[in-house]
């Protein structure tokens, strides 16, 4: 028997011999270049120096060529008359400049793309945020210098990872400014009616006399966090992504009050952004993917005992908290879980969504339990105190979370919680001040860095990111990734003829764009991200001229023109308009750019359908259509076209009244651009600067009640 086995393994060595017979025979005149023509290879070979430049291959049997891979020095490759059919792309051969394919069987070339392996959070980048940065008390009284330096840090982190990024004063009670900082990273659906956005927040201030570390520097650690992660991938998203850091969140009344009801920052930004937003896409609030609010998110504490339950007596039988308290009570009220707490109706979704990546994450002493309000009208019961159980509700659910629930019934949004107060910690909550920091665990960490990974996980998963694209850097002209410049001349005030140049100064594999906006006697940098089919409207304007670049600036230097000197106004339209529009505007301009680049793909042209062409004149164009004999004709044949526009086709849509004679509200044209913000919102613009002249006009441009 072991003779047997011996000489089989002479014939293995032999067989393996023979094989790499060929490769071995190739032909290298020095560690540079090498020759193997004729030789019948059916692949590349993977025993020649790696350092070769020169590789002539012609005359053998290859049938893929991506296994050039290993030899990245290569300049000159040769692979003529071969078997090749399909030819990838060589993003990882930097050097190489000349690739001969002739008399080979090819039948598809593919594009250049990039695997995404969805990183995980660092636990080390978060003990060093926590420690580093989001420790000190931040109340606006007792340490406005540390709230000052947390809220720069966090603006300036969300700039250096490429977000589009807002500081947002607004005014607190007893003459108290707050700041919201909240960013965003477009995807192809911004600003279309297709647009399913996904916000994740946390808020900013601290109370009085408590430390800064797990309410909330931890949420605010995990936003920092996932938004590193999110925007370190290639490929972009379908639908928009929101970061946000809410200012006064907590409730503090008497003199040296900012927000005695709790959560104001929460509410300017659902005021002055969400609602803003739901406007120009006309996107239903219940197709949005949803907002998840981070709250306190650090304390984990496995102790026995660890986890108080508040109002006991009504916690156990109100609606919606009965499992929870049975569970609390079945596993001897440990603290070893997260909270989070939804309404069963309008929440169910995205709740489901995060608890069955919770337990994909793994590590399962790290517990969640829910709460699910059986009430989707929750925040209406609290405010007219009604039945047994409101001022439980109120205690448990009146933070940043609420403010959605109350101002748009239909927008999914949760809470996710250490559950604070209740969970016992090193000192009695009660004893605790500015100093007596939460103290950083493994268990804690852990427990922080499973929580940051799941809420990043359920973003990309609502977001539609990709695992597969194509890599943008290779695609780019070679003149793109510096220098790419546009220039031009446009006249917009009469006699008077001005130069224009957009120039880019970095594109990077993420998409993220920097580019210099200058004018005859001013210049702006900003960022935007690439992808496709964001703003065509803004591609065909760049590849044929200069117009919307021109027309940018000459809105900008007129915004600008009126806040010379002076703070930019806290309230209504005119601070919207400077600050949504102007550097939206700006940003989503590169982001256009970067779209040039990367906007490729294999179409096969449609013809219309005769069907639908007869369907449209008969259902819906066939009526009279005049002002006076049919005006509701009229109005339903307006109505479908610009429905159909935005509701069906994704495209950004206006109707646009205008003043006939005899007082005749005209809508000669309904505007529809395939594009993204940009377009949307320098349009809205002009057109509020435009209708200054038209008294009598009814209601403003993107809201109720004078507010925008």
């Amino acid at each position: 028997m072991g003779r047997m086995i011996q000489r089989l393994l002479i014939c293995l060595l032999i067989i393996l011999k023979e094989l790499n017979t060929l490769e071995a025979d190739c032909s290298c005149t020095s560690t540079s270049r090498c020759t193997c023509i004729g030789m019948g290879l059916t692949s590349i070979p993977q025993t020649l120096p790696t350092s070769i430049s020169h590789l002539e291959l012609t005359r053998n049997q290859i049938t893929k060529a991506n296994e050039l891979l290993r030899y990245r020095n290569l300049v000159y490759v040769t692979l003529r008359e071969n078997r090749i059919r399909n030819l990838d792309p060589f993003p990882h051969l930097p050097l190489l400049t000349s690739l001969s394919i002739e008399f080979n069987q090819i039948t598809k070339i593919h594009s250049a793309t990039t695997d995404v392996a969805c990183q995980k959070s660092d636990v080390n980048n978060l003990r060093k945020l926590l420690e580093d940065h989001f420790s000190t008390n931040r109340h606006h009284v007792t340490n406005p210098a540390g709230k000052t330096a947390a809220k720069k840090f966090v603006s300036d982190t969300f700039r250096s990872y490429g977000l589009i990024t807002w500081e947002w004063n607004f005014q607190g009670e007893n003459k108290y400014t707050g700041t919201n900082i909240f960013a965003m990273w477009p995807g192809r659906n911004t600003g279309t009616g297709l647009d399913r956005p996904i916000c994740l927040t946390a808020d900013l201030d601290t109370d009085k006399n408590r430390p800064g570390r797990d309410d909330n520097g931890s949420g605010m650690a995990a936003v920092l966090e996932a938004a590193r992660l999110i925007t370190s991938e290639t490929c972009i998203q379908d639908n928009t992504i929101f970061f946000a850091i809410f200012d006064f969140e907590e409730p503090t009344a008497g003199p040296d009050g900012a927000c005695a009801a709790g959560a104001c920052g929460s509410k300017e930004f659902n005021d002055y952004v969400v609602q803003p937003y739901l406007a120009i896409t006309k996107v239903d609030p219940d197709q949005w993917s949803g907002i998840i609010t981070l709250d306190s998110i650090l304390n984990y504490n496995s102790s026995a005992m660890a986890q108080q339950i508040p109002q006991e007596d009504l916690f156990k039988e109100a609606p919606g908290l009965t499992n929870l308290y049975q569970s609390i009570k079945a596993n001897d009220q440990k603290g070893d879980f997260i909270a989070v707490l939804y309404r069963t109706e309008g929440d169910y979704t995205l709740h489901s969504k995060f608890d069955k990546q919770w337990t994909a994450e793994g590590n399962p002493q790290y517990k969640i339990l829910s709460g699910g309000i059986p009430y989707k009208n929750i925040t209406d019961i609290i405010d007219a105190q009604e039945g047994k159980y409101w001022q439980l509700y109120k205690y448990l659910l009146e933070h940043d979370v609420y403010s959605f629930w109350k101002k748009n019934v239909d927008i999914p949004a949760i809470t996710v919680s250490d559950s604070g107060d209740p969970r016992q910690r090193e000192k009695p909550w009660g004893e605790v001040r500015p100093g007596d920091n939460m103290e950083l665990t493994p268990d804690r960490l852990q427990f922080l860095k499973k929580t940051t990974d799941v809420v990043t996980e359920v973003i990309r998963d609502m977001a539609g990111t990709r695992q597969q694209c194509r890599d943008p850097t290779s695609e780019a002209p070679s003149g793109f990734s510096s220098g790419l410049s546009l220039s031009g001349e446009l006249t917009l005030d009469p006699g008077k003829t001005e130069t224009f140049t957009l120039k880019v100064s970095s594109f990077t594999s993420t998409g993220i764009v920097k580019a210099t906006l200058s004018g005859p006697s001013w210049t702006l940098d900003f960022e935007g991200v690439g992808g496709s089919s964001l703003a065509l409207p803004v591609i065909l304007s760049l590849a044929s001229g200069i117009l919307v670049t021109a027309l940018t600036a000459w809105c900008i230097v007129k915004r600008r023109s009126g806040y010379e000197g002076s703070e930019h106004p806290v309230d209504t339209s005119k601070r919207l308009w400077n600050e949504w529009s102007k550097r939206m505007t700006l940003k989503l301009l590169t982001t256009a750019v970067a779209i040039l680049m990367t906007a490729t793909t294999e179409v096969t042209c449609q013809k219309s359908d005769v069907n639908n062409l007869r369907k449209l004149l008969e259902d819906h164009f066939s009526t009279n259509r005049h002002h006076v004999t049919n005006p509701a004709g009229k109005t339903a044949a307006k109505k479908f076209v610009s429905d159909t526009f935005r509701s069906q086709y994704g495209l950004i849509t206006w109707e646009w009244n205008f003043q006939g004679e005899n007082k005749v509200l005209a809508l000669p044209v309904i505007l529809s651009l395939a594009g993204g913000i940009l377009v949307t919102a320098l349009t809205a613009w002009c057109i509020v600067k435009r209708r200054r002249g038209y008294e009598g006009v009814q209601k403003p441009l993107l809201g109720n009640e004078g507010k925008p």
